[in-house]
């Protein structure tokens, strides 16, 4: 599997939204942070991901890419009050 810097670069690459890249990876920050325990810090240091069970990336691009909110499709809906 690959490292989460190599995750983190394929996912921003997928989201195909008209924001600013800063969004975009701030958004990929959030979505490893919560699916996979990883910090930015672990993206940076290109942490290697064990073979744990992976979310269903695709969907959640898909839905991203969908306009919906990043929050719901976590889950969290107060996620934005708590940062």
């Amino acid at each position: 599997m690959a490292n989460s810097k190599e995750l983190f670069r394929e996912l921003v690459n997928k989201i195909q939204l008209a924001e600013s890249k800063e969004e975009i990876e701030s958004i990929v920050y959030l979505l490893l942070e919560n699916q996979l325990g990883l910090t930015r810090t672990d993206v940076l240091t290109e942490k290697e991901l064990g073979s744990a069970d992976a979310p269903d990336w695709e969907e959640i691009i898909s839905r991203i890419n969908r306009q919906e909110p990043v929050q719901y499709i976590l889950g969290k809906p107060s996620l934005w009050q708590e940062i």
